[in-house]
């Protein structure tokens, strides 16, 4: 008995199908084998118009599965491919002709008896190539296009993350002179963070950002989309860092590590320090400074 939970032909998505099986590989061989063998100078105008268009829709599939990958605004790209393709292939036929031409008799010179069937041969294996490179660049892509769900996994969130936020949210209470207002929005926040998950890269003991999740069912702070105005500033290897959170859509949205452009030039080196060089751990709320952003700039808590 054949396992249920085998993937068919059928349930397999379009931008797997197609070309990328040995059917069409041969297909391809085939047909751009059968395209280089007639001879268009022992042709009619109307038949050799009729060739240029049969090798212009050979050359518009081929770019499609070309161009599947490629983002475009708002054209689909496998559409665009085929259109540019084919209109390259007729605008260019001239040129084909004449090096189409050039070869048999090249070939006939070399004492080719066969020149066209031997450039059908050709041909043929130039379309097997030309398939079986798509193939591989195909399987390329398909193994660099990860699902999220691969590279991140949901935990509860650090502890040391939970007392940065916590004390970042309640500084502002200490501060309200230096941002009014905030204390409601804290509240909210505070609450977000009891239900809140985590976020985080698979398989990393450390990173430098926490994403929050798992909050859709929670009440939004307003603006929605903020950085909170209370910074934690530490410095870990003589490189200084701060810890930022930010909201997204009135809610958590992540908390960061990254370099304290204030207190770093532009020419300075420690820009090229990899944080993660430097850092083993998330600092606790004793081993930061907290700091609030002001109309003047930042000033310590407290």
């Amino acid at each position: 008995m054949s396992d249920p939970s085998a993937q068919s032909d059928l349930d397999t998505p379009p931008d797997r199908q197609g070309r990328f099986a040995p059917r069409t590989i041969a297909a391809s061989a085939l047909a751009l084998g059968a395209l280089s063998l007639p001879d268009q100078t022992r042709m009619s105008p109307g038949r050799r118009h009729l060739l240029r268009l049969a090798r212009s829709t050979y050359v518009g599939w081929y770019t499609a599965d070309m161009a599947r990958h490629t983002p475009l605004p708002s054209v689909p790209a496998p559409l665009f491919g085929a259109v540019a393709g084919a209109a390259a292939a007729l605008a260019t036929a001239p040129v084909d002709e004449a090096s189409d031409r050039w070869l048999a008799d090249r070939l006939g010179s070399w004492g080719v008896r066969r020149p066209r069937l031997a450039m059908a041969l050709i041909g043929a294996g130039m379309g097997a190539l030309l398939a079986l490179d798509q193939q591989r660049q195909q399987s390329s892509q398909d193994q660099e296009l990860l699902d999220p769900e691969d590279l991140f996994e949901t935990v509860e969130v650090p502890e040391a993350a939970r007392a940065l936020v916590t004390a970042m949210l309640e500084a502002v209470v200490a501060e309200d002179a230096a941002a009014p207002g905030l204390d409601g929005a804290a509240a909210i926040l505070g609450e977000q963070l009891e239900q809140a998950k985590a976020s985080v890269l698979r398989h990393e003991l450390m990173d430098t950002d926490v994403f929050f999740s798992d909050l859709e069912d929670t009440t939004r702070v307003v603006p929605h989309a903020q950085t909170w105005p209370v910074r934690a500033h530490f410095e870990a290897g003589d490189v200084p860092m701060m810890v930022e959170l930010t909201i997204g859509d009135g809610r958590l949205g992540g908390l960061s590590i990254m370099h304290r452009d204030q207190d770093l030039g532009e020419d300075d080196p420690r820009w090229e320090v990899e944080l993660l060089e430097v850092l083993e751990t998330w600092p606790t709320p004793h081993e930061v400074r907290l700091v609030v952003e002001t109309a003047e700039g930042y000033r310590p808590v407290g």
